[in-house]
């Protein structure tokens, strides 16, 4: 069976283990435990580790990108990407890959940055250079073999589906399974990209993500094994050759075609073609089932696209609009620099090896463009710099804030399982190289002053009607003056149990919850979040530290150990922080050793002035563009003129480890209708035992049902239909469910090509709260019987009885994406303490990864479907939930009476009250979002299911 890795919604998984100075330092010095609060870090060496060096301000500068690839330097060449084995004979030594990842592109990691312009044309050849897929997969009904109750054994429940004909081998799978799996498959995906999807209509691939290229190993194995229970398909009538459509063998030919944007409203105006906007994106793999191993190898790097704003801020800062951007040129020293980082780690094992040496993992590496030990940048005091920040971060624990502080800061990590975390400490005495522990209030107050030009690829903008402008954000105004609850003081002799206090007080009310997520001087990133910003070197001399600091309010991760700690003399630790680099600010010299000119005085807003005007691409989406006008395509089909097109889909679901325990032994309606399902099942000989449900070990002839291996995470296709079919309660069906990816999935969202629509997503895995002292008959490892309270109920049972009472069932704040288009962003909803939502956005931006905030958290945004045709997605980019299905086929339409959107008599916006927003959208409460999380559909032809199989209503007590 394919190896499935933790949950990376609920901060798990197993991670990878770098070589570097850094992690060893990391796993030697703290070990097992946090470090108490105020400790002096002499040295490492103090505690039997090697010295944290201290940086000194003589340092040549060793900041470090990957090589650059520009189409137009190529005519009519392909770029070559090569998907390579790292593994063996052993790590490839290059710019990054600093240990045993599993794969890369072209031997180095991360892939050579591609620079173009926006009416250019990116043609590449991606080869898949990997070995044949050795791992075997389980389709349809499996449970997740790491989170059986006692008694129920993996090998009996490996052998029930191999019994059944659901163990296949990954070489003939050949399909967009959910669950983990053919990690040898791959593609490539240019995020950010308002490029066709697809193929071009010479052939050639777009942005192809249904597309699967095989291993020429795979399918000589196809050829060889023909008669081979899993290469049945190959054997239909209709099956003619041993691909499936969606496959390719060996390599695949690209050619995005940017430019031209909104092509038909030019041509309709005779105006000139629209090149595609600039901005910082990204490529990397979008293969199901193996998206998450090999994105998190490091397979990723950036995709540029350059154009007017860019050369606008180069003439300012330059004196020309094209200098090599990877050089200082002119007064201030202007460059711009690269920034990936990113979480570097692989599964224990490599499922689809032939042998397991040196296939094993281990923790995860902090990695910034490949490399797992901080590099250096020299810069003049005023000197302006341009850092393109990439969070290339696939799991739950990548959630990031991106910062540069005073002083020379460095990490030291404390073990908790295979879960890291660091605690950041701080020079304080150069002479003999003493390093302290920091406060968050004392990293608060050495944040250095950051300007944000862009967010996800897309220059700021501002203003409504005639008056749309780019801008530049100043993030020291941003929600300045206010104090972070995080940030108030510990008690020393409680740390758990005070920090729990600053973290409840985050959720206190509206005011608390802005000014928990919403600090100044930094900008908060969720996996796959781009944000470009300048930094103006400071007037005072010395070194400065850019760090992304590990959020904690993005998942219940942290509350939960929090209370697991309560009582405990160390405080529980948090997810990684991760140095960027060390920034070195001093006057320079020339060659000779004489000190050259300092650098004059320069406002960075005044670049606001001479930004360039905003396309119409970028215009923010106004809700008379949502409305059905007449003449519009749609405008004379029945009910719909007039109207608003919107589109209201929920997120939902749980991980496996400590999902909530459900059995027959219940007097409430739940048990009474899985009772039901069993003795349906066991008069049909018992196919879905061991597989669906098990036997209590001590509880003959009562059940216990069994967490899904391929997790409960999905999307729904409507919210509009709210309410399940009561019809048939053993097999309750509407679009409000949650369903997995199915690449033809017939209910998929459809939108007309060249109109606009206003999207709600709501996030309904939430968290569950339960006594923990009880053991009800089932009960085994995480397992319990989770209330949907609200945060505010939770709290007051866990302070009542902090020694049972918990959170237990953990849920996790999603990263929406969506291809091919960006969202103009009017909302990002938190739920306070008592599930009121609280819109944490100051104004709209342009987006194309949004964090979705649990419990029922909402987003709000209005996206246009302009110039292309056929089917993309949307999905969590949290790569492990996409893996296992929380990923959403949609269609962009050519007819109006194609389209399936909601017409609604009004819209959102962003200034309205949430109660207002929620009466357009209606908002579930915690029991219905409980049984949302707890179901879904599978309408894949291979792992096709419906989970659970009967109707189930949320606990109470």
């Amino acid at each position: 069976m394919a190896h499935k890795m933790g949950d990376a919604g609920n901060g798990g998984g197993d991670s990878h283990a770098g070589l570097s100075r850094r992690s060893f330092l990391r796993n030697t010095v703290v070990g097992a435990a946090a470090l108490p609060l105020a400790t002096t870090v002499t040295t490492a060496r103090a505690q039997g580790g090697p010295t944290i060096p201290v940086v000194s301000t003589d340092a040549s500068e060793t900041w470090a990108e990957p090589w650059v690839w520009r189409p137009g330097d190529w005519p009519g060449q392909q770029l070559a990407m090569n998907v390579v084995e790292n593994e063996n004979p052993a790590a490839i030594v290059g710019l990054g890959n600093p240990g045993d990842i599993l794969f890369s592109y072209n031997g180095a990691t991360p892939g050579p940055t591609i620079r173009m312009k926006g009416d250019e044309t990116l043609a590449l050849r991606l080869r898949n250079m990997l070995g044949r897929d050795f791992g075997k997969t389980v389709v349809g009904p499996y449970p997740d073999p790491g989170a059986l109750p006692d008694g129920v054994s993996a090998d009996d429940v490996m052998a029930k589906a191999e019994q059944r004909g659901q163990l296949r081998e990954d070489f003939c799978l050949g399909e967009h399974t959910n669950g983990v799996h053919s990690a040898r498959d791959t593609n490539i995906h240019t995020h950010g990209l308002h490029v066709r999807p697809g193929r071009n209509p010479d052939g050639t691939h777009s942005d192809n993500v249904i597309l699967r290229v095989i291993n020429q190993a795979d399918y000589n194995e196809r050829q060889a094994q023909i008669d081979s229970p899993s290469c049945a398909w190959l054997r239909e009538p209709e099956q003619t050759s041993f691909l499936r459509d969606d496959e390719q063998t060996g390599y695949a030919d690209y050619e995005f075609r940017i430019g031209d944007v909104q092509s038909d409203m030019h041509a309709a105006i005779g105006a000139s073609p629209q090149p595609h906007p600039p901005g910082t994106h990204w490529y990397h793999p979008h293969i199901h089932g193996a998206t998450h191993n090999q994105v998190s190898s490091g397979m990723a790097g950036f995709l540029i696209i350059e154009g007017d704003v860019d050369e606008a801020i180069n003439q300012e800062l330059t004196g020309t609009r094209n200098p090599d951007p990877q050089r200082k040129t002119g007064t201030y020293d202007y460059i711009e620099r690269l920034m990936l980082v990113q979480r570097v780690f692989v599964t224990t094992v490599d499922p689809d090896a032939e042998t397991q040496e040196l296939k094993s993992g281990g923790q995860s590496s902090q990695a910034v463009n490949g490399a797992s030990t901080p590099r250096t940048i020299r810069m003049r005091p005023g000197a302006i710099e341009r850092w393109r920040v990439l969070n290339g971060s696939v799991d739950g624990r990548g959630f990031k804030r991106f910062m540069v502080l005073k002083g020379q800061f460095d990490t030291l990590t404390s073990q908790s399982g295979n879960r890291p975390s660091t605690q950041l400490v701080k020079l304080t005495d150069p002479s003999n190289g003493t390093f302290t522990p920091v406060s968050r209030a004392e990293v608060s107050a050495d944040k250095q002053q950051l300007y944000q030009l862009a967010f996800d690829g897309v220059t700021l903008v501002e203003g409504e009607g005639d008056d749309v402008r780019y801008t530049i954000k100043d993030l020291a105004q941003q929600n300045a003056g206010t104090t972070n609850p995080l940030d108030w003081p510990i008690d020393p002799d409680a740390p758990n149990q005070s920090m729990l206090a600053n973290f409840e007080a985050c959720y206190a009310d509206a005011a608390s919850v802005v000014n928990c997520y919403v600090r100044p001087n930094e900008v908060y990133l969720a996996p796959g979040n781009r944000s470009d910003v300048f930094f103006q070197a400071p007037r005072e001399p010395g070194v400065y530290t850019v760090v992304t600091r590990g959020v904690v309010v993005h998942a219940d991760n942290y509350q939960n150990g929090l209370q697991n700690a309560y009582t405990a003399p160390n405080l529980s630790p948090g997810p990684e922080d991760i140095i960027v680099a060390y920034v070195i600010v001093e006057e320079g010299t020339d060659s000779g050793g004489n000190a050259v000119p300092s650098i004059p005085d320069f406002d960075v807003m005044s670049l606001v002035s001479v930004l360039p005007p905003v396309p119409p691409y970028l215009y923010p989406v106004t809700a008379d563009e949502v409305r059905v006008k007449e003449g519009d395509p749609d405008g004379g089909i029945a009910d719909r003129l007039g109207q608003y097109r919107t589109r209201s889909i929920a997120y939902s679901g749980w991980g496996a480890a400590d999902f909530p325990l459900v059995t027959t032994l219940g007097d409430d309606e739940t048990s009474a209708n899985f009772k039901a399902f069993v003795e349906a099942d066991q008069a049909n000989g018992g196919e879905l035992e061991l597989l669906r449900y098990a036997e209590i070990s001590d509880s003959p002839g009562e059940y216990v049902l069994l967490s899904p291996n391929i997790r409960t995470m999905a999307i729904s296709t409507s919210m509009t239909d709210a309410v399940f079919d009561d019809s048939d309660p053993m097999f309750p069906i509407s679009a409000a469910m949650g369903r997995k990816f199915n690449p033809t999935d017939p209910l998929r969202p459809r939108m007309l090509e060249s109109t606009a629509e206003e999207w709600a997503v709501y996030n309904y895995s939430i968290s569950l709260w339960a006594d923990t002292s009880a053991t009800p008959a089932g009960q085994s490892g995480g397992h319990y019987p989770g209330l949907p309270l609200t945060r505010a109920e939770g709290q007051a049972r866990f302070a009542a009885d902090p020694s049972n009472w918990r959170l237990q069932t953990k849920a996790v704040d999603h990263p929406f994406h969506i291809h091919q288009n960006p969202c103009w962003v009017m909302r990002i909803e938190v739920p306070d303490a008592n599930g009121n939502l609280v819109n944490i956005l100051d104004k709209p931006r342009w987006q194309d990864v949004i964090m979705v905030p649990r419990n029922g958290g909402r987003i709000v945004f209005r996206s246009r479907f302009p110039d292309y045709v056929g089917t993309y997605v949307n999905h969590c980019h949290i790569l492990l939930h996409e893996d296992n299905g929380m990923m959403q086929v949609i269609e962009a339409v050519p007819f109006a009476d194609q389209a399936n959107y909601e017409p609604k008599g009004g819209v959102a916006s962003a200034d309205a009250s949430a109660e207002d927003v929620s009466a357009v959208y209606p908002r579930f409460d915690q029991a219905r979002a409980w049984q949302q999380s707890m179901t879904f559909v599978d309408p894949n032809h291979s792992t096709g299911q419906t989970y659970p199989g009967f109707r189930v209503f949320a606990p109470t007590g």
